[in-house]
């Protein structure tokens, strides 16, 4: 078996996926393995985060993949394709592995409008007057939150329905 096996070797890979998998030299003859080397088993991803602002532009989270051993695993076995990411909502990304590893992770982030600034806010007579800056691209409409409670506790909120109003006065205050 020995003079069989110097000249029936083959490589053989399995890949890991969420179960370690191997490279390791077979004998065709009588499947004796040698140099067995581990592809630890993928333990997940990360986003670098997970909300961004909207810019009007496709935005496309860096990602980061690790074994179980937690260990980056090279971009170079695996494709990202990115899905919904220019707009407002919910964003998909998609890792596909190739190479010694299979299978695939799918994350999701968040885009969210961009804050809008508040540029008065005067104080009158049981009331409070609030104006902002304009903003009507991906924005609909305003949501106050208020307090009389520094820490907002028992906070209310109002909703101003138009985004091309600018100001508004809450009454009835404490």
């Amino acid at each position: 078996q020995q003079d069989g096996c110097r000249w029936g070797w083959r490589e053989k890979t399995v890949k890991a996926s969420s179960k370690d998998g191997y490279t390791a030299n077979v004998c065709s003859i009588c499947n004796e393995v040698t140099d067995k080397v581990v592809i630890k088993a993928i333990k997940g991803a990360t986003l670098s985060a997970r909300s961004f602002v909207y810019n009007g532009k496709a935005i496309k989270p860096s990602v980061t993949v690790k074994d179980k051993a937690n260990k980056k695993i090279a971009s170079k076995y695996y494709t990202v394709t990115y899905k919904n990411n220019k707009n407002i909502g919910k964003a998909t990304v998609k890792i596909t592995f190739k190479g010694n590893y299979k299978g695939s992770i799918t994350k999701t982030f968040k885009i969210v409008p961009a804050s809008t600034k508040i540029t008065k806010i005067t104080k009158g007579k049981k009331a409070l007057q609030i104006k902002w800056n304009k903003q009507i691209k991906e924005t609909t409409g305003y949501q106050i939150e208020y307090s009389t409670n520094k820490n907002f506790k028992n906070a209310k909120s109002v909703t101003v329905s138009k985004n091309t109003n600018t100001s508004k006065t809450i009454k009835s205050l404490n």
